[in-house]
């Protein structure tokens, strides 16, 4: 069986039966019109995720490093996460005192860290 179609019609062949014969139907092929129109506005879509802050302090690091020294100057421990190429990672945190964390990668890196 084939269908050979082009703009004007489509003709389905069926293959020779038993006698020889070949079946040959042919239909009008309509021409197809797109139309686009713009609706209405739609009802605007929930909140995205809360960003990298989560309620805390952003440190960048936008020079790339291997230790990357944070004066967050609270005067107490503070919890840090740390994000290269905007996901979290686990590396070396070092509370060098109630007003300094270092961050120590094993090559040079970016990114930020969120403190709180």
């Amino acid at each position: 069986m084939a269908i050979v179609i082009n703009e004007h019609c489509a003709v389905l062949v069926v293959p020779p039966v038993d006698n020889g014969a070949v079946t040959v139907t042919s239909v009008s092929v309509p021409t197809v019109v797109a139309v686009t129109t713009s609706g209405p506005q739609g009802i605007t879509g929930p909140s995205g995720p809360q960003g990298l802050t989560g309620g805390g302090t952003v440190y960048t690091q936008t020079t790339p490093a291997s230790t990357w020294v944070i004066n967050h100057n609270t005067g107490r421990s503070v919890s840090a996460t740390v994000y290269v190429d905007g996901q979290s990672v686990i590396t070396d945190v070092i509370a060098n005192n109630p007003n300094t964390l270092t961050i120590v990668f094993a090559t040079p890196q970016i990114g930020e860290v969120v403190y709180s």
